[in-house]
């Protein structure tokens, strides 16, 4: 897609970035031109703010775009990404692409999101509070791609054009990743060494878990054990109290029956005590009787 074709595309339209999100945001247009015109996905921010693409300018934008500050001589060229910075009453900043081919010190046309509307409108600015612009990294500005190239160079171009799929920022990319390789093998390795730790931990663990299983299961047999000895004991318990109760109730009636005898045998010696009290006076009045006589 041409810068002229993004343009009429998206000129009157209200769009979001990522999948819809953050719809009419300034910042959401400038990441769809990004992506479908550099072939790279935009990063976030870093500050939930237009500005912190300058401030952050995360990865992978420096693959593709140079940061040229803003001065009061310089200006933007079609198609760069300009960026405010926070002022009164805008904590966020404000970002839009260059769309005018005739910018000067003074002024420039943008294709602007929230700036005044959501809509994506043409908008004449001056510089106050611009900080800067993102201009692309030109390849080769050589209007003959082939000039003062080795023979490598131009193999290179020429499968490139054959390929026919790739932008100026999918190369970019390839490159930095080729570049970044080696620290994307040692973080492989590094990855790798933590995840055959992890499994000897594991196996660790796993033995860790079978010895405690043995131990509960042991720990259960005992537990059986002893509420069976419980239940025993419960068991005798309560006959040894079945047995209590009745050899209580038997003292109970023997010492009733004790009692009852004793009464009996005191109201019998009573008896007795009063018929032979009885008799030794009779037997005494005889006795004086015939004493007498």
């Amino acid at each position: 897609m041409t810068i002229e074709e993004f343009i009429s595309k998206y000129q009157g339209q209200i769009k979001g970035y990522p999948d819809g999100q953050f719809v009419g945001e300034c910042l959401s247009l400038a990441e769809i031109y990004i992506k479908e015109i550099y072939g790279i996905s935009p990063p976030p921010s870093g500050t939930n703010s237009a500005y912190g693409y300058w401030s952050n300018f995360p990865s992978p934008l420096g693959t593709v775009f140079k940061k040229i500050e803003s001065t009061p001589t310089n200006f933007p060229i079609f198609g760069d990404i300009v960026i405010w910075k926070p002022w009164t009453g805008n904590t966020y900043g404000h970002i839009d692409i260059c769309i005018d081919e005739n910018a000067t010190k003074d002024k420039f046309d943008g294709l602007d999101q929230n700036w005044g509307t959501k809509i994506a409108t043409k908008i004449t600015h001056n510089y106050d509070n611009v900080i800067g612009w993102l201009t692309p990294i030109s390849i080769n500005n050589s209007n003959n791609p082939n000039d003062d190239m080795t023979d490598e160079q131009s193999r290179i171009f020429k499968f490139l054009e054959e390929t026919n799929s790739s932008t100026e920022g999918k190369v970019r990319e390839a490159i930095a990743a080729l570049q970044e390789k080696p620290d994307y093998i040692k973080s492989i390795n590094d990855l790798n060494t933590k995840i055959k730790s992890l499994i000897d931990n594991q196996e660790e663990t796993n033995y860790t878990i079978e010895e405690l299983r043995k131990k509960i299961d042991e720990i259960s047999s005992i537990n059986t054990d002893i509420q069976k000895l419980a239940s025993d004991w419960q068991s005798k318990c309560s006959t040894a109290n079945e047995q209590l109760v009745l050899k209580s109730q038997e003292l109970a009636e023997s010492q009733k029956k004790e009692l009852e005898l004793k009464q009996k045998i005191v109201e019998l010696t009573s008896d007795s005590i009063k018929e032979l009290t009885l008799s030794k006076f009779i037997g005494l009045l005889i006795s004086r009787f015939l004493g007498k006589k």
